[in-house]
């Protein structure tokens, strides 16, 4: 795909080919520093930064 999130949403890409879209955002890891789209990859977006996620982690000696 060569083109932007920015120009596919104003395309109402999001909205005309739905499935496909959602296979291009549903596991985040990039954001756009100009937008803030997100994407699953660098290419689809202007200015993309990857995100740094922290997954809390579960204390597995916690008493009840």
């Amino acid at each position: 795909m060569g083109k932007r999130m920015c120009k596919l949403i104003k395309e109402d890409f999001h909205e005309t080919q739905f499935k496909e879209f959602v296979s291009l955002v549903n596991h985040p890891k990039f954001v756009c520093r100009k937008c803030g789209h997100v994407a699953n990859e660098d290419d689809i977006l202007c200015k993309p930064r990857k995100m740094k996620v922290k997954h809390k982690e579960k204390n597995k000696n916690k008493e009840s």
